[in-house]
Order: structure tokens, then sequence, then C-alpha cells
């Protein structure tokens, strides 16, 4: 496991005036009637957080002599060269406090929320303040709604272009989780945090008003302040149990992969981003052209898996066809399971989302995906990674009443009601193109079954129907056995999913989606799944 390192102090040191001084106070100093009061007393309070003391300091920086003794002011530029060390202020950003502390009530807890300045913005377009200002309350816009997802998953689709201020947003909500998973997925935000990178991003800030600006040194702080509690917190949980300990490796484990991951699947990963744009958008052009797209990233994931990943067994040794149901949940399963599968069916399944007018029906390969995409952490980044291997490890505690709690998410855009209402499992007699699709025929499938003879009804009454009707008792003189069809009728499929299809090969279908193909009878492993071969 590593260990959880204290975040460094921020190192840019603060140059502060004292020597001729005007009046009015420093350049930066707000009109007067601007200032919100405070004391002497409160730059040396213990309960007072930085950021009450630092708006103490703007007031008696800044107010009229008349009001503010030259001890006070002294004691305000000795308070000022320890905050400023302490939040990388130089003397000019000291306007970023001013700016904060007039909407600062120091009667309540001090407000660490930002407002992101427009939540329809694309997230690849976003500025470290903006990243900030998602990743504490993420909002997307899903066809027909509008709601939050969680921040592990919006650290996630910044990959790579995590900013150091949404970094900071992140472990403010991780810090505050109770539950170790979630302590695991943060650890390496908690290694890479760089307050020298954090002060720069600010520094170079012009964008912004200072208050965000200084929000976001103020959350830092918080951060600092509370990673020492949470290291000593994890050591005490790992000394409890060792076991806790695997949810820290499995967290290490998914970072190095990851810092991979982003080159070398980043076909993907960009697709990926591009769907998540549209979406928290709730832009048409945005995912214009998506399905074609989605799907030939999909084809190439699902020619990569193994055949043998997606084997589902026969019921009994002597049934010659499968359950489609089962199959439905192999594939689909198999396919989530899978890193670059999973970002590949998100994307399909997402580009559905967005395309389809509310009420519509939708894709019947994506329709299976939603309800799975939206329970399942995934696989966006090495966040959701960390929360799905942990999962996958079934780890187990020394105490047996012991579980883990895992931390709750929302993937809302995905809930959407796509079941199949019955598949078909047969044998294929015949591919046939017909105009945009393609009709597959099925050989005879006899079955016997037992069958009543001799029967009458009787006088005797058996119940009351709902209708008020009498049911009256059937007697029969005995059983036989009769040989019936099975065969389903024909069926029209897209073509995309007919692909090597040949007669006397086993399939699965649902709706118009071949799930999966054998190349005969009797062996669990397809050969080809969704119209692609597999191997």
């Amino acid at each position: 496991m590593q260990k959880l390192k204290s975040v460094a102090l921020w190192s840019v040191v603060a140059s502060v005036v004292t020597v001729g001084r005007v009046d009015a106070g420093p350049a930066w100093c707000p009109p007067k009637d601007q200032l919100t009061q405070g004391t002497v007393e409160e730059l040396t309070d213990p309960q007072r957080s930085v950021g009450d003391q630092a708006a103490a300091a703007v007031y008696l920086t800044c107010a009229d002599p008349k009001y503010v003794s030259a001890a006070d002011r002294q004691a305000a530029d000795a308070a000022r060269a320890k905050i400023g060390e302490r939040l990388a202020l130089n003397e000019d950003e000291w306007a970023d406090v001013a700016a904060w502390s007039g909407h600062h009530d120091r009667s309540e807890q001090v407000n660490l929320e930002l407002r992101a300045t427009n939540d329809k913005a694309a997230w690849s377009t976003l500025d470290p303040i903006e990243q900030y200002a998602v990743i504490q309350r993420p909002i997307v816009h899903a066809p027909g709604s509008l709601g939050p997802t969680d921040p592990a998953y919006a650290a996630d689709v910044f990959g790579a272009s995590l900013s150091e201020s949404g970094r900071v947003a992140y472990l403010r909500q991780c810090l505050h989780s109770d539950k170790p998973v979630a302590w695991a997925m943060c650890e390496g935000d908690l290694d890479a945090l760089d307050s020298k990178k954090l002060a720069a991003e600010l520094h170079a800030d012009k964008a912004h008003d200072g208050y965000a600006r200084m929000t976001i040194r103020l959350a830092y702080d918080e951060v600092r302040a509370r990673a020492p509690q949470r290291a000593d917190e994890i050591k005490k949980l790992v000394a409890r149990d060792p076991a806790y300990g695997k949810l820290f490796d499995i967290a290490a484990a998914q970072r190095k992969d990851w810092a991979a991951r982003w080159k070398a699947s980043g076909e993907l990963v960009a697709l990926a981003a591009a769907m998540d744009d549209a979406l928290v958008t709730s832009s048409r052009r945005a995912s214009e052209g998506c399905r074609d797209k989605t799907w030939e990233a999909l084809k190439k994931a699902v020619a990569k898996l193994p055949a043998k990943s997606f084997a589902t067994p026969r019921k009994s040794a002597d049934e010659t066809y499968f359950y489609d149901a089962d199959v439905e949940q192999t594939v689909i399963g198999t396919l989530l399971a899978d890193p670059d599968a999973y970002l590949a069916s998100a994307s399909y399944a997402l580009c559905d989302a967005l395309e389809s007018d509310p009420g519509a029906e939708p894709d019947h390969l994506a329709g299976p995906m939603f309800d799975r995409l939206s329970r399942w952490p995934g696989y966006r980044g090495p966040r959701s990674s960390t929360f799905t291997a942990i999962l996958l490890a079934n780890i187990q505690f020394d105490d047996r009443s012991a579980h883990l709690e895992t931390p709750d998410f929302a993937r809302f855009w995905f809930r959407r009601s796509g079941g199949g209402a019955g598949g078909i499992d047969a044998v294929v007699d015949s591919v046939k193109p017909s105009g945009k699709t393609v009709t597959i025929a099925f050989q005879h499938k006899l079955a016997k079954i037992p069958v009543d003879t001799g029967c009458k009804q009787t006088n005797r009454i058996h119940s009351v129907r709902s209708d008020g009707s009498l049911e009256y008792e059937v007697t029969c003189t005995g059983t036989k056995m009769s040989t019936i069809d099975k065969k389903p009728s024909p069926t029209a499929v897209q073509p995309r999913y007919a692909q090597g299809l040949k007669p006397g090969m086993p399939v699965v279908i649902e709706h118009d989606v071949v799930l999966a193909a054998w190349s005969k009878p009797g062996t669990p492993v397809p050969s080809i799944v969704l119209g692609v071969a597999v191997k």
C-alpha cells in the first residue's frame, strides 16, 4: 500500500507592504463602504477559520485609520504575512481576499462552493476553476432530465487534463466520506496534489473573480488540514484488519494502469469524452453521426475479446439450444467487464440515449446495456476503475460480519427501459437480405409434450372467474406424447448483426440483434458475437 502523504504547505511566500502606507491602504483595498468589520482578536483566535482571519486582516489593513489603531494595523500586517505564506498569496493577490471577504459573513460557516459559469459548457473546454465548480457539483443534462453525477466520474472524465483546482474539488468530497472504498479511490490524488501547480493556476487566472480564486485557496487549505487525519485513519484501519490494505494496493495498480491506458486507449478515451461533452451540452450537433462512430469502436472492442469470455453453458447435456436471457447477460456483462469494451459500450449506449427522442423505443442493443451501466462504476478512469476492481476482488475480512460500504453514485442518463420481450434461440436455416434488414429463417425444432386425452367437463363447480362466471371441473382419461414444431417464425435483424451467419449455426436473437452465434450445436463458446467474429 502506498503511504498517504501529507500535502505540502504552500511554497510561495507573500510580501506584505508595511512601509509608506497612505490612509487609503494598499492598492488592492476595496472601497471603504464595502469592508466587512473585523477585530484584532479574530486574527489569532484558534476557533476562527483562516478565511475569517484573512477577512479580519483585510478590514484592519484597509479601514479608515480613525477606526483602527496603529498597533492593530501592525498586528494585521503580521497576520497577513502568515496567512499569505499559508495560502500562497503575493501582495497583489490580497485583492482576491478582499473580494471574497466582501461576500463572507463571518457568523456563518465558510462556503467553499462555486457555481459553474455555464453548466452546459463542454467539460473538455473547462479551465481549472470551472473544473472545480463542475467536480464539486457535476450537473448533466440527460434527455428529459437534469441532475448530478458523482465527483469521481467527473474527475475521471477530465482524465490526464485534470487541473489541480479540479483535484482539490474531488479531494474535498472524498475527505468528507466515511467509506474506505472512497478513500482508496482518492489516495492517488492526495499523492499527486501539487501546491505549486495550484498556486500557478490561480495566479494565471484572469477569467474569474477574486472570490472564486480565494474559494479554491481555502478549499486547498481544508484538504491540507484534513490529510494527516485521513492518513492516521487509514493506518488504524489497516492495523485492525490487513485486508483493508488491499483496497490501496488495488488503487495503486489502477493508477499505474491508467497512466498507460490514456495513451494506449486514446481513441476510445477521446470517443467517451466526446459523448460526455454531447451529454452535458445537450447538443444535437455534438452527437450527430455518433451511431456509426460508436459502433465501429464497439466492433473493434468485441473482436479483441477472447471467444471463451462469451461462453454460455447449456441448460443440460441433451439440450441443443441456449437460453436467450443467459446469453444476453453474458454478452453485456463481458463487454462491461473489459476496460476498452466498457468505454466503447458506454459510448454506444450514451449515443442512443442522446439520439432517441423522449418516449422513443431505444436501440435494441443499447437497451439491455442501460440498467447495467447505471449501476456499474465501470472503467471511465482510475477512480471508477478502482471502485470496480475492489468490487471484483471479493475481499474477505477477518471479522465475518464486516462488509465494505460502497460510495453512492449516479448514472441516471442510462436509466431507461430497454430489455427484451422474449428472444429466439434456434438454428439458422437461411439468411436473406431484405431491404434495409436481413431476414433469418430457422430450422424445425421438434419437441415432444404430454397431451391430455378423453377430457370432459363435469357439473361440479371448480371456481368463480373474475367476471363472475362459473368454472367447472374437467376430467381426463389419460395422456399421450405429441410432437410439436417449436420453430420460430422468420425474423428481421440489422445487417451488421448478421455478418458471418450460415445455415446450421445456432443463434440467440433479441429483437433485431443477433447476440451470438455458434459454429455448431452443442458448444458453449460462440464464434460470432454481435456480428463480429471472435476467436
